[in-house]
């Protein structure tokens, strides 16, 4: 970003140039930490996000889809730990991960807001193409991290992603394009 500028602005374009139909999972990787992450940091979600259990689902594929989703207030972890995914965790020596993809039907926009910088951190993105927010964080001595993710699947294996139509697929020579802005404002 250039002084006095307050938005980076990323434009992509993916060509399927083989003759055969591709599928893939697209995910970008934003991944913020100190300064902007503490423990009075508060993290925005899509208005109506909710959290899919990716985790739950990978260990009994054969249950109902709706069983593996959670509120983004109390998602279970795999130590059995419970997390909300709007609070980040303080820093801690066992600190643990979470990877929680979030499935939104209205709208591509997440961030960080931490009243102690006084600093917003605002992520928005082309909703229709990618339309799961991955969440990522961890809070161990080693890394303090967390990372808004937007994704073209809530799923982590592509046959998961094919068997259930959700991922992308690009017939010979078809196109697709992607946006997404960084903004940060002093509210």
């Amino acid at each position: 970003m250039s002084a006095g500028e307050s938005e980076i602005r990323i434009v992509e374009r993916i060509v399927n140039t083989d003759g055969d139909a591709v599928h893939f999972i697209w995910t970008h990787h934003p991944a913020f930490g100190s300064p902007l992450i503490d423990e009075q940091a508060q993290v925005i979600l899509p208005r109506d996000a909710v959290a899919f259990n990716v985790l739950r689902y990978e260990q009994n594929r054969d249950e109902p889809l709706e069983s593996f989703e959670e509120e983004v207030t109390s998602v279970r972890l795999p130590s059995g730990n419970r997390k909300n995914l709007l609070k980040i965790d303080p820093r801690m020596p066992d600190g643990e991960a979470c990877y929680i993809p979030l499935m939104s039907a209205h709208e591509g926009a997440a961030g960080i807001f931490n009243p102690n910088l006084n600093l917003k951190l605002l992520l928005e993105w082309d909703h229709r193409t990618f339309l799961c927010l991955r969440y990522w964080s961890n809070n161990d001595g080693e890394m303090y991290t967390v990372a808004l993710e937007p994704s073209t699947s809530w799923f982590s294996d592509i046959q998961d992603c094919i068997r259930h139509g959700n991922c992308i697929s690009l017939q010979p020579t078809e196109e697709r394009r992607f946006w997404m802005k960084i903004r940060v404002e002093q509210p």
